[in-house]
Protein backbone atom coordinates (compact mmCIF):
# COMPACT_ATOMS: atom_id res chain seq x y z
CA UNK A 1 0.00 0.00 0.00
CA UNK A 2 2.42 2.75 0.84
CA UNK A 3 4.85 1.77 -2.15
CA UNK A 4 1.51 2.63 -4.39
CA UNK A 5 0.96 5.93 -2.42
CA UNK A 6 4.53 6.91 -3.43
CA UNK A 7 3.81 5.46 -7.18
CA UNK A 8 0.89 8.10 -6.91
CA UNK A 9 2.59 11.04 -5.25
CA UNK A 10 6.11 10.40 -8.33
CA UNK A 11 3.04 10.42 -11.04
CA UNK A 12 1.22 13.57 -9.96
CA UNK A 13 4.67 15.42 -9.64
CA UNK A 14 5.71 14.29 -13.34
CA UNK A 15 2.02 15.50 -14.17
CA UNK A 16 2.71 19.42 -12.32
CA UNK A 17 6.29 19.57 -13.66
CA UNK A 18 5.26 18.87 -17.49
CA UNK A 19 1.74 21.26 -16.59
CA UNK A 20 4.14 23.91 -15.11
CA UNK A 21 6.48 23.92 -18.44
CA UNK A 22 3.38 23.92 -20.75
CA UNK A 23 1.93 27.15 -18.85
CA UNK A 24 5.28 28.59 -19.25
CA UNK A 25 5.97 28.14 -23.11
CA UNK A 26 2.23 29.23 -23.65
CA UNK A 27 3.22 32.40 -21.48
CA UNK A 28 6.34 33.06 -23.21
CA UNK A 29 5.06 32.51 -26.45
CA UNK A 30 2.13 34.60 -26.32
CA UNK A 31 4.23 37.58 -25.20
CA UNK A 32 6.47 37.20 -28.49
CA UNK A 33 4.01 37.24 -30.83
CA UNK A 34 2.23 40.17 -29.03
CA UNK A 35 5.53 41.99 -29.25
CA UNK A 36 5.60 41.30 -33.25
CA UNK A 37 3.45 42.28 -35.61
CA UNK A 38 -0.21 41.96 -36.68
CA UNK A 39 -1.41 42.16 -32.85
CA UNK A 40 -5.32 43.29 -33.04
CA UNK A 41 -7.11 45.57 -31.12
CA UNK A 42 -10.82 46.19 -30.06
CA UNK A 43 -10.70 49.37 -32.59
CA UNK A 44 -11.34 48.16 -36.74
CA UNK A 45 -9.85 51.38 -37.61
CA UNK A 46 -6.93 51.63 -35.34
CA UNK A 47 -6.03 47.85 -36.82
CA UNK A 48 -6.62 49.02 -40.13
CA UNK A 49 -4.28 52.39 -39.83
CA UNK A 50 -1.44 49.83 -38.45
CA UNK A 51 -1.51 47.11 -41.26
CA UNK A 52 -1.32 50.11 -43.52
CA UNK A 53 1.84 51.92 -41.04
CA UNK A 54 3.15 48.03 -41.33
CA UNK A 55 3.04 47.96 -44.98
CA UNK A 56 4.03 51.61 -45.70
CA UNK A 57 7.72 50.93 -43.50
CA UNK A 58 8.16 47.38 -45.04
CA UNK A 59 7.99 49.09 -48.84
CA UNK A 60 8.80 52.17 -48.50
CA UNK A 61 11.59 52.50 -45.87
CA UNK A 62 13.31 48.83 -46.49
CA UNK A 63 12.46 47.60 -42.98
CA UNK A 64 11.26 43.64 -42.59
CA UNK A 65 12.15 43.27 -39.24
CA UNK A 66 10.05 43.87 -35.64
CA UNK A 67 10.82 46.81 -34.08
CA UNK A 68 10.51 47.54 -30.18
CA UNK A 69 7.49 49.00 -30.33
CA UNK A 70 6.28 47.36 -33.76
CA UNK A 71 5.54 50.21 -36.09
CA UNK A 72 2.69 50.96 -33.53
CA UNK A 73 0.17 53.33 -35.43
CA UNK A 74 0.20 55.37 -32.26
CA UNK A 75 3.71 55.58 -31.43
CA UNK A 76 4.87 58.87 -32.32
CA UNK A 77 8.44 58.08 -31.91
CA UNK A 78 8.09 55.58 -34.55
CA UNK A 79 5.63 57.28 -37.09
CA UNK A 80 8.33 60.84 -36.79
CA UNK A 81 11.75 58.81 -36.69
CA UNK A 82 12.49 59.37 -40.65
CA UNK A 83 12.32 62.58 -40.57
CA UNK A 84 15.77 63.96 -40.04
CA UNK A 85 17.16 67.59 -39.94
CA UNK A 86 20.39 68.27 -41.27
CA UNK A 87 22.00 71.62 -42.67
CA UNK A 88 22.89 72.06 -45.83
CA UNK A 89 26.07 71.33 -47.07
CA UNK A 90 27.05 75.05 -47.54
CA UNK A 91 26.05 76.24 -44.16
CA UNK A 92 25.23 79.64 -44.46
CA UNK A 93 21.80 78.12 -46.09
CA UNK A 94 20.76 77.01 -42.63
CA UNK A 95 19.23 73.63 -42.41
CA UNK A 96 15.78 71.50 -44.09
CA UNK A 97 13.33 68.40 -43.11
CA UNK A 98 14.19 65.25 -44.99
CA UNK A 99 12.41 61.71 -45.52
CA UNK A 100 14.90 58.99 -46.40
CA UNK A 101 13.01 56.72 -48.96
CA UNK A 102 14.42 54.14 -50.82
CA UNK A 103 17.92 55.07 -49.76
CA UNK A 104 17.06 58.71 -51.66
CA UNK A 105 16.57 61.63 -49.45
CA UNK A 106 13.30 63.95 -50.10
CA UNK A 107 12.48 67.37 -48.83
CA UNK A 108 10.03 67.55 -46.44
CA UNK A 109 10.61 71.11 -45.50
CA UNK A 110 13.26 73.86 -45.42
CA UNK A 111 13.41 75.11 -41.66
CA UNK A 112 13.19 78.95 -40.72
CA UNK A 113 15.57 78.26 -38.06
CA UNK A 114 19.10 80.25 -37.80
CA UNK A 115 21.88 78.30 -37.31
CA UNK A 116 25.53 78.93 -36.26
CA UNK A 117 26.92 78.78 -39.64
CA UNK A 118 24.56 81.59 -41.04
CA UNK A 119 26.79 85.08 -40.81
CA UNK A 120 25.87 88.17 -43.12
CA UNK A 121 23.27 86.40 -44.92
CA UNK A 122 21.35 89.13 -45.18
CA UNK A 123 21.70 93.40 -44.50
CA UNK A 124 18.41 95.33 -42.93
CA UNK A 125 17.42 98.90 -44.05
CA UNK A 126 20.70 100.31 -41.78
CA UNK A 127 23.09 98.63 -43.40
CA UNK A 128 23.50 95.97 -40.49
CA UNK A 129 24.16 92.29 -41.45
CA UNK A 130 21.80 89.41 -40.12
CA UNK A 131 21.41 85.74 -40.10
CA UNK A 132 18.51 84.49 -41.84
CA UNK A 133 17.67 80.95 -43.84
CA UNK A 134 17.34 82.85 -47.50
CA UNK A 135 16.31 79.51 -49.17
CA UNK A 136 13.46 79.11 -46.46
CA UNK A 137 12.65 82.85 -46.81
CA UNK A 138 12.31 83.18 -50.61
CA UNK A 139 9.89 80.00 -50.57
CA UNK A 140 6.35 81.54 -50.49
CA UNK A 141 5.55 77.84 -48.44
CA UNK A 142 8.67 75.96 -47.92
CA UNK A 143 6.76 72.91 -46.07
CA UNK A 144 5.62 70.81 -49.36
CA UNK A 145 4.59 67.82 -46.79
CA UNK A 146 1.66 70.17 -46.07
CA UNK A 147 1.23 70.38 -49.77
CA UNK A 148 1.27 66.31 -49.78
CA UNK A 149 4.19 66.87 -52.10
CA UNK A 150 7.70 65.35 -51.30
CA UNK A 151 10.59 66.86 -53.37
CA UNK A 152 13.60 64.56 -54.31
CA UNK A 153 16.98 66.44 -53.33
CA UNK A 154 18.91 66.02 -56.44
CA UNK A 155 21.96 68.21 -55.22
CA UNK A 156 23.33 69.25 -51.92
CA UNK A 157 27.29 70.03 -51.94
CA UNK A 158 29.79 72.13 -51.03
CA UNK A 159 32.47 71.44 -53.15
CA UNK A 160 34.42 73.97 -55.19
CA UNK A 161 33.34 74.24 -58.73
CA UNK A 162 34.15 76.91 -61.50
CA UNK A 163 31.74 78.45 -64.19
CA UNK A 164 32.88 80.64 -67.26
CA UNK A 165 32.15 82.12 -70.43
CA UNK A 166 33.74 79.09 -72.09
CA UNK A 167 32.35 76.20 -69.46
CA UNK A 168 29.01 75.83 -67.70
CA UNK A 169 27.47 74.89 -64.38
CA UNK A 170 26.14 71.56 -65.33
CA UNK A 171 23.10 70.40 -62.87
CA UNK A 172 20.29 67.86 -62.77
CA UNK A 173 17.19 67.28 -64.82
CA UNK A 174 18.88 69.01 -67.88
CA UNK A 175 19.47 72.24 -65.81
CA UNK A 176 22.68 74.19 -66.81
CA UNK A 177 23.92 77.92 -65.54
CA UNK A 178 25.59 79.74 -67.65
CA UNK A 179 27.99 82.76 -66.59
CA UNK A 180 27.23 86.01 -69.79
CA UNK A 181 28.89 88.63 -68.37
CA UNK A 182 30.87 89.94 -65.32
CA UNK A 183 30.84 93.76 -64.94
CA UNK A 184 32.93 93.85 -61.55
CA UNK A 185 31.29 93.00 -58.89
CA UNK A 186 27.78 92.00 -60.82
CA UNK A 187 27.48 88.66 -62.24
CA UNK A 188 25.05 88.02 -64.98
CA UNK A 189 23.58 84.45 -65.15
CA UNK A 190 21.54 82.96 -67.40
CA UNK A 191 19.73 79.42 -66.51
CA UNK A 192 18.85 76.80 -69.30
CA UNK A 193 16.97 73.74 -69.38
CA UNK A 194 17.57 71.39 -71.96
CA UNK A 195 19.04 74.43 -74.26
CA UNK A 196 16.35 76.62 -73.59
CA UNK A 197 16.61 79.89 -71.72
CA UNK A 198 14.01 79.49 -69.02
CA UNK A 199 15.67 82.05 -66.17
CA UNK A 200 18.21 84.98 -66.04
CA UNK A 201 19.64 86.77 -62.44
CA UNK A 202 21.95 89.13 -61.16
CA UNK A 203 24.41 88.33 -58.66
CA UNK A 204 26.54 90.72 -56.79
CA UNK A 205 30.28 89.24 -56.73
CA UNK A 206 31.67 88.07 -53.03
CA UNK A 207 34.39 91.34 -54.40
CA UNK A 208 32.04 93.85 -53.11
CA UNK A 209 32.86 94.60 -49.27
CA UNK A 210 29.57 94.62 -47.73
CA UNK A 211 28.60 91.57 -49.87
CA UNK A 212 26.10 89.30 -47.84
CA UNK A 213 25.30 85.63 -48.91
CA UNK A 214 21.96 86.36 -49.70
CA UNK A 215 23.70 89.06 -52.35
CA UNK A 216 25.90 85.89 -53.71
CA UNK A 217 23.59 83.39 -53.95
CA UNK A 218 21.52 82.21 -56.99
CA UNK A 219 17.93 81.35 -56.52
CA UNK A 220 15.65 79.97 -58.87
CA UNK A 221 12.17 79.66 -57.65
CA UNK A 222 9.23 76.55 -59.50
CA UNK A 223 5.66 76.43 -58.83
CA UNK A 224 5.76 72.84 -57.78
CA UNK A 225 2.19 71.11 -59.11
CA UNK A 226 0.64 74.89 -59.44
CA UNK A 227 1.41 75.47 -55.59
CA UNK A 228 3.11 78.33 -54.79
CA UNK A 229 6.55 78.83 -55.76
CA UNK A 230 9.59 77.40 -53.81
CA UNK A 231 13.33 77.52 -54.45
CA UNK A 232 14.58 74.40 -56.29
CA UNK A 233 17.78 75.62 -57.11
CA UNK A 234 20.54 77.69 -55.11
CA UNK A 235 24.30 78.38 -56.15
CA UNK A 236 26.51 80.45 -53.95
CA UNK A 237 29.20 81.77 -55.64
CA UNK A 238 32.59 82.44 -53.46
CA UNK A 239 35.01 84.53 -55.99
CA UNK A 240 34.62 86.04 -59.67
CA UNK A 241 37.22 86.97 -61.54
CA UNK A 242 38.28 88.95 -65.05
CA UNK A 243 40.24 86.96 -67.18
CA UNK A 244 42.17 88.01 -70.75
CA UNK A 245 39.83 85.47 -72.70
CA UNK A 246 37.01 85.52 -70.66
CA UNK A 247 35.08 85.38 -66.94
CA UNK A 248 35.47 83.43 -64.62
CA UNK A 249 33.77 82.64 -61.18
CA UNK A 250 33.91 79.97 -58.20
CA UNK A 251 30.89 78.22 -56.76
CA UNK A 252 31.31 76.92 -53.57
CA UNK A 253 27.52 75.59 -52.52
CA UNK A 254 24.37 74.03 -55.12
CA UNK A 255 21.76 72.77 -53.83
CA UNK A 256 18.74 71.41 -56.25
CA UNK A 257 15.36 69.24 -55.90
CA UNK A 258 13.08 67.89 -58.49
CA UNK A 259 10.66 70.33 -59.92
CA UNK A 260 8.95 66.77 -60.65
CA UNK A 261 7.32 66.28 -57.11
CA UNK A 262 5.80 62.65 -55.56
CA UNK A 263 2.41 62.72 -53.83
CA UNK A 264 2.68 61.20 -50.29
CA UNK A 265 -1.08 60.21 -50.94
CA UNK A 266 -1.30 58.40 -53.84
CA UNK A 267 0.74 56.17 -55.80
CA UNK A 268 3.58 53.57 -54.82
CA UNK A 269 5.13 56.08 -52.03
CA UNK A 270 1.34 56.90 -50.26
CA UNK A 271 1.49 57.54 -47.00
CA UNK A 272 -1.07 56.78 -44.23
CA UNK A 273 -3.29 59.80 -43.23
CA UNK A 274 -2.26 59.20 -39.64
CA UNK A 275 1.13 59.34 -40.77
CA UNK A 276 1.36 62.60 -42.73
CA UNK A 277 -0.68 64.28 -39.18
CA UNK A 278 2.50 63.30 -37.31
CA UNK A 279 4.79 64.65 -39.73
CA UNK A 280 3.24 67.40 -39.56
CA UNK A 281 2.74 67.85 -35.96
CA UNK A 282 6.50 66.95 -35.63
CA UNK A 283 7.55 69.67 -38.26
CA UNK A 284 5.09 72.21 -36.83
CA UNK A 285 7.41 72.50 -33.38
CA UNK A 286 9.98 74.32 -36.14
CA UNK A 287 7.91 75.90 -38.51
Amino acid sequence: MAERIKIRRFIIRVIMIVLCFIILLCTGLASEISGCKNTLTNDPKQDSDRDNLDDYTERQMGLNECDPCDYNANCEACVIQPLQVKNFKFLPWGKLYVLEIKEKEYLASYSKENTAGMIDTDVDAHGMTFPTPIICRESKNPNLIKNGLLSEILIDENDIKTISSRSSLKLKEGYELFLIAYNKPKLYLELRRNGQKIGYNRVIGPEKGNATIYDTTFLYKTALLEKEKIVTIAVHFKKAMEEGDGNTAIVDGIFQISDTPISIKVSDYAIPEGVIQRLEKGLDQYL
